[in-house]
């Protein structure tokens, strides 16, 4: 049973990492984010002393970033584009609560506090702008491996891992404006014919995952008011770049989208009960 809910989780977190939501904000739902983070370690014996945890996990992420890829990008954002944003948009805007309760487990927030999570929004809405003004261009990359696409799937990997292991910074925005994004989605779409391509970002996201988790999780028992206050800040920021700013308006897709992200809204909670 509990590797059955490792595996979903995993899912969960895939799906999040390429829908803009964030896998490490699905991991603070399910209340599993710390111990992932504790998990990741270079020291042999207890990483594999960890596998128990992990590998139901990345199993699940791997399912969840195909279904999500294969799906969601293909299937939902092109008939239902409206609906899905909003599905996402109200995940988020529920998982609010749940980050300002961890984030003030140890102390109450203060008014300087306000700074970091500040400059965290500040980051992710940049990070969204530079997407818009990029995802054009992204659309033609070809999936030859040239030196360029190379060292792009290279630092696409580490850069990705890192968004996934952070709560609120996208893995897909990273993606589109590193021009990888489309370029995955189609080898995803057929994978055979694209082994070495999605080889190279696998090995490169693992890479990235063991580097960026020991520091947030050095952040997280050191510093976890300020850690989480640059998370929430990430999460607020990144709800721009989730709601249908250029495809709403009161017609049948944006009133039942509406009806969908209400819908969406108690779920992190409800997620977070079940875990409990």
């Amino acid at each position: 049973m509990v590797i059955i809910k490792r595996f979903i989780t995993g899912i969960l977190m895939g799906i999040a990492t390429w829908v803009s939501v964030g896998g490490g904000t699905i991991a603070i739902i399910l209340k599993i984010y710390d111990d992932l983070l504790n998990a990741v370690t270079l020291n042999i014996k207890k990483l594999m002393k960890n596998m128990p945890l992990l590998l139901p996990v990345v199993g699940g992420m791997v399912v969840g970033i195909v279904i999500a890829a294969l799906l969601i990008s293909n299937l939902l954002d092109v008939y239902f584009p409206v609906q899905t944003k909003l599905f996402f948009f109200g995940i988020v805007v529920g998982s609010i609560p749940i980050f300002y309760k961890e984030g003030t487990k140890t102390e109450r927030l203060r008014a300087f506090d306000i700074i970091p999570f500040i400059l965290g929004a500040a980051a992710i809405i940049l990070l969204w702008l530079y997407q818009l003004k990029t995802e054009g261009s992204a659309q033609t990359e070809t999936l030859t491996l040239s030196p360029i696409n190379i060292v792009k799937l290279a630092a696409g990997g580490i850069i990705t891992a890192a968004a996934m292991v952070l709560p609120g910074l996208s893995g897909s925005a990273m993606m589109l404006v590193l021009g990888i994004y489309y370029m995955l989605t189609d080898a995803i779409a057929h994978p055979f014919d694209n082994i070495p391509t999605l080889l190279i970002f696998v090995i490169f996201c693992l890479a990235g995952i063991f580097i960026s988790a020991k520091p947030i999780a050095w952040l997280l028992a050191n510093k976890r008011k300020v850690t989480y206050c640059v998370i929430g800040g990430f999460v607020i920021g990144s709800l721009p770049s989730l709601f249908p700013i250029d495809t709403f308006a009161f017609d049948l897709a944006g009133i039942t989208g509406i009806v969908i992200m209400l819908i969406a809204l108690p779920l992190p909670t409800l997620l977070e009960k079940i875990a409990d």
